[in-house]
């Protein structure tokens, strides 16, 4: 019998290696006093309870950076007959309800423990506040080019941006005047040959 080869795993090695992530964006003429957008939430199916078939609820979100963790209505914890966590924290018991989160383009974030809203919103209809708790799991970036709102997250960070790094890429000169060869014209703009002009200062 002829002895198999082993199979040359490389290439599928290499794309294991590589991390899929999911993302979505909300895209809006004009600025965006706030982000709003639509998700879906539903009992945590890795709760105590068995949801087999768990209730889900779309409500507006709003993304909110400075809350540390993220938040539902009274309304939301009634409809969906979200069982209460108890914890302590300083020494005082907080209520938390474990849902999963479905985000936009399906990006599902699963067992999250919000706690109820307890303060007023910027707008009557929103019933979910998405806090630090989910933005810290990946990457986010909030843009106003030409006067409109562009927001994007992706979940696992894959990464961030520096602009700081992009701004001095760009103000670093895309060449020096010492590549200039003698007989060229002068890259100040003055219309003379380099060795006549600023060839003759160094």
């Amino acid at each position: 019998m002829k002895k198999q080869k082993p199979k040359n795993d490389k290439k599928q090695a290499k794309s294991e290696d590589k991390p899929k992530s999911a993302s979505f964006t909300v895209r809006a003429d004009g600025k965006l006093p706030v982000i709003l957008f639509d998700i879906v939430i539903s009992p945590a199916t890795l709760s105590k309870r068995n949801y087999s078939n768990p209730t889900r609820r779309r409500c507006r979100a709003m993304w909110s950076t400075g809350a540390a963790r993220s938040q539902l209505s009274r309304k939301l914890i009634e409809e969906l007959e979200l069982e209460a966590i108890v914890k302590e924290q300083n020494s005082k018991q907080k209520l938390f309800y474990g849902v999963d989160v479905y985000l936009p383009n399906k990006v599902r974030m699963a067992m999250v423990e919000m706690t109820e809203i307890d303060h007023a919103m910027p707008h009557p209809d929103i019933e979910c506040v998405i806090g630090m708790d989910i933005i810290s799991m990946g990457d986010c970036s909030v843009s106003h080019s030409d006067g409109n709102t562009f927001f994007s997250f992706r979940v696992p960070s894959l990464g961030g941006t520096d602009y700081v790094e992009q701004s001095n890429k760009q103000k670093a000169s895309p060449r020096s005047p010492t590549m200039v060869r003698r007989n060229q014209m002068c890259p100040c703009g003055s219309g003379k040959r380099y060795k006549n002009c600023c060839g003759r200062l160094t």
